[in-house]
């Protein structure tokens, strides 16, 4: 039985303006969104995502490439637990 429920709220953006005007894309951080879920679930919360609008939040590339992200962080988050 879960102990209570935990909203996640994730940014829209999958884009943002460089201060020289050129459009980057973007979106959630693998690591900074599989660790928070990660522990809410072991502590038996449910967790709920919700953006603004409902917009599907993509995921950040850079942060599934382990040359930027790093090795260990990618392997972390990539590999499936089991309780």
């Amino acid at each position: 039985m879960s102990k209570g429920k935990v909203l996640i709220v994730m940014s829209a953006a999958d884009v943002w303006e460089r201060t020289d005007g050129s459009k980057y894309p973007t979106g959630y951080w693998a690591e900074e969104l599989a660790a928070p879920h990660e522990k809410f679930v072991e502590a038996d919360y449910t967790v709920d995502f919700a953006s603004p609008g409902g917009v599907l939040q993509p995921l950040d590339e850079h942060s599934a490439d382990p040359e930027v992200a790093g090795r260990s962080a990618v392997a972390t988050w990539r590999t499936p637990r089991t309780r």
